[in-house]
């Protein structure tokens, strides 16, 4: 069990940043909204950054979590980016 914890950072890292380019997340469809995105950006300060690499670690947490509550904060204004908007009408 010592060589999960040492991935965590990596694997979530890297689905944090898949999340930058829409094309690669289109087929799960992750973050919908400002919700979403915000509540992944808090798990993954306390999951992934915290806990690892010192002080550097420490601060990009609480970039993290400011981010993210901003993120949260924008879903309640209901703000959505041109990624987030629907781009087919819903199937009824």
């Amino acid at each position: 069990m010592v060589g999960i914890p040492v991935w965590v950072p990596f694997f979530v890292g890297v689905a944090g940043t898949l999340m930058y380019y829409p094309m690669m997340m289109e087929v799960v469809g992750f973050p919908k909204n400002f919700l979403q995105h915000g509540i992944f950006l808090i798990i993954q300060a306390f999951f992934a950054n915290i806990g690892y690499c010192g002080k550097l670690g420490v601060a990009t947490g609480f970039v993290s979590i400011a981010v993210g509550i901003i993120a949260i904060i924008a879903s309640g204004f209901h703000i959505k980016s041109t990624r987030m908007k629907a781009r087919f009408p819903p199937l009824r």
